[in-house]
């Protein structure tokens, strides 16, 4: 296109009867018409090029969501994907196609599930704050206010002593865009709600219970968006984090691990075993825990509870290959069983 808009521009301005352009138009081509071959191969090369990096980002977003298989795997051919289409979407040329895949990155860091899970933590900030090169808050304010979201995601994923202060920060970056972009982007904002209180409910060092009941009102915001009958998915997110900010508030009230309990079957709902085999092994293990702190009720029934949500989850942990975590509930069921001797 731009090789049209500047021959178009030199013919309007400049043919008038017995012009030079007139006179000399033969000349001209015989002059300009290796340039402009040239110019349109490399144009048409240029183009090609942008259009297999833009097939490879969609490639990798596919192995991001992609429900079957091995999901570390997945993920790895997902980064290859990204860092593929990376090598024409350059910062200078591209920049805004650039910070994208950065922030693609990040999210794939975040959630790999293989390796060292410190070190990938630490690739997906670096990614995140990549893209905050290009995404400032001026000029790109939404896409800004998702990755500090991201950041905020992954902050509150560090060892606590690390995370507490930064993620935080990250916070109020992203509730202050609540207020801005609240009403206009209500599905972002529902978004930032559920992920500032899960930022709320792992920085409580010294106040607990009143940063988890800052959570829970996130949350509890988050789901007058999020409704099971349009985002299932979102609701469930939103339900089983509700239902861990709740089992974690120590107020003496032993209702908070009922209602835990209550938000985290409403979240089985939708994670069921078969369409999202991770979150159902995660929430069964949440609803596990929760079971076997509960103090009141048939102390006999509670534990078979628990017993049965830990089996299922070390069950789904193991369908997705994820060892670790399948290893840590075995721990569980092995400390539940002696403990109910």
């Amino acid at each position: 296109m731009l090789w049209a808009v500047e021959v178009d521009r030199m013919r309007r301005s400049s043919v008038r009867p017995g012009s030079l352009w007139e006179s000399s138009t033969s000349s001209a081509r015989r002059c300009a018409g290796p340039v402009l071959r040239n110019g349109f191969a490399s144009h048409q090369e240029n183009g090609r090029r942008e259009r297999e990096a833009n097939a490879q980002i969609n490639l990798g977003n596919a192995y991001q969501t992609l429900p079957t298989g091995d999901l570390g795997e997945n993920l790895r051919k997902a980064i290859e994907c990204c860092q593929a289409a990376l090598r024409v979407l350059t910062e200078r040329d591209f920049s805004v196609d650039w910070a994208g895949v950065q922030n693609n990155l990040g999210i794939v860091y975040a959630n790999l599930p293989t390796g060292d899970r410190s070190e990938n933590l630490r690739e997906a900030i670096q990614y995140y704050e990549a893209a905050l090169r290009v995404y400032t808050e001026r000029d790109f304010p939404v896409s800004w206010a998702m990755t500090q979201n991201n950041l905020g995601i992954v902050y509150s994923d560090l060892p606590r002593k690390t995370a507490v202060r930064i993620c935080i920060k990250r916070s109020s970056a992203t509730r202050q865009l609540c207020g801005v972009h609240g009403a206009d982007f209500p599905m972002d904002w529902a978004m930032i709600q559920n992920n500032l209180g899960t930022a709320y409910s792992t920085c409580w060092p010294k106040t607990a219970a009143k940063n988890l009941g800052k959570a829970i009102r996130c949350y509890e915001a988050a789901l007058r968006v999020y409704t099971e009958r349009d985002f299932p998915v979102e609701w469930a997110r939103a339900q089983n984090n509700l239902g861990t900010a709740y089992s974690d508030l120590l107020t003496g009230d032993h209702g908070d691990l009922r209602r835990g309990i209550q938000c985290y079957e409403a979240a089985l709902r939708v994670r069921t075993e078969l369409d999202f085999p991770v979150q159902w092994a995660k929430t069964q293990k949440n609803l596990g825990l929760a079971y076997l702190n509960l103090p009141t009720g048939d102390r006999t029934e509670n534990m078979r509870q628990a017993l049965a949500c830990f089996e299922n989850a070390e069950r789904g942990y193991r369908a997705v290959h994820m060892d670790n975590d399948a290893s840590e509930v075995a721990t569980l069921i092995a400390s539940s069983k002696y403990g109910a001797k």
